[in-house]
């Protein structure tokens, strides 16, 4: 997910970027899945999902004020909400 941000940041065109973000967002739903079906079936504690889909919930809403602020005529996201796209959090 985090590579489709870095891919769109690199096009040229605001249509190109906002299809990558829609394709990061795809990826994140992809990865709730992940999480649902690993906790149906008992991998993770219902601590450790309800930890993980905090941080899916909050990177859907990092992602979609990202394609908000494309459109908005401002891409600049602060540093400390960039890092929360990259840092294993624990």
């Amino acid at each position: 997910m985090p590579s489709n941000i870095a891919e769109g940041a690199a096009r040229e065109s605001k249509e190109e970027s906002a299809q990558f973000l829609v394709i990061a967002r795809a990826s994140l739903s992809e990865i709730e899945t992940q999480l649902i079906l690993s906790s149906d079936l008992g991998y993770l504690s219902g601590e450790d999902y309800n930890e993980l889909e905090g941080i899916v919930n909050t990177t859907f809403a990092l992602v979609g004020g990202r394609s908000f602020a494309l459109f908005a005529g401002s891409c600049q996201v602060p540093d400390h909400r960039h890092n929360l796209l990259l840092t294993p959090h624990r």
